[in-house]
């Protein structure tokens, strides 16, 4: 597997780390049981209609609306499946930001700023409606501006990132490099 550095990262390339990639096949695999639910309340639905000589095809509508709405929300994801790179954790050794990063930063130079966690992660929309992690630290995909910004860079390091239409100085204060391999290890045996 790769561990990626920022000059590996390639325009419209998808990286995955490992937990990422057994979060999009569940996620995946819970809008394919989704789907197939609807198809059946559909199927069931159509032949309740016909019994009704046609009246009131209401349920069979809904369920396929359903589908209709399952299958966007799939989309992202079997996109995502479909050509991905997967990366590695960082190495512990490795001291500046990447993806699998867990890096404290704050927004001004000091220690005084208010800080947070962030973890280095692949596409946001991965994680959309799935739950886990440690839910005092933030997510922020390789391709977010403050991701950008900090990756390659070290603790101790100010960097400016362009949030918007403003520059905004970012104080990297820590890089965890172990964080999320442990968490979604542990998150993996509990499940």
């Amino acid at each position: 597997m790769l561990i990626l550095q920022l000059e590996d990262i390639k325009e419209g390339t998808i990286y995955l780390l490992p937990h990422e990639l057994r979060l999009a096949q569940a996620r995946l695999a819970t809008l394919e049981a989704e789907r197939d639910a609807n198809v059946a309340d559909m199927m069931e639905a159509r032949a309740g209609s016909t019994e009704n000589m046609g009246h009131d095809d209401g349920g069979q509508e809904g369920a396929r609306d359903m589908s209709v709405i399952v299958g966007d929300r799939a989309a992202p994801v079997i996109r995502t499946l479909a050509d991905y790179t997967l990366v590695d954790y960082p190495d512990e050794n490795i001291g500046t930001v990447t993806i699998g990063s867990r890096v404290r930063v704050a927004i001004g130079s000091t220690e005084e700023s208010e800080s947070y966690q962030v973890d280095i992660v692949g596409p946001a929309a991965r994680y959309e409606g799935i739950p886990g992690g440690d839910r005092d630290v933030e997510r922020a995909p390789y391709t977010s501006p403050v991701a950008r910004a900090i990756f390659g860079h070290k603790a101790g390091d100010v960097v400016t990132a362009k949030v918007g239409s403003r520059q905004v100085k970012v104080t990297i204060f820590s890089v965890d490099q172990d964080a999320q391999r442990v968490e979604f290890a542990e998150e993996a045996i509990a499940s």
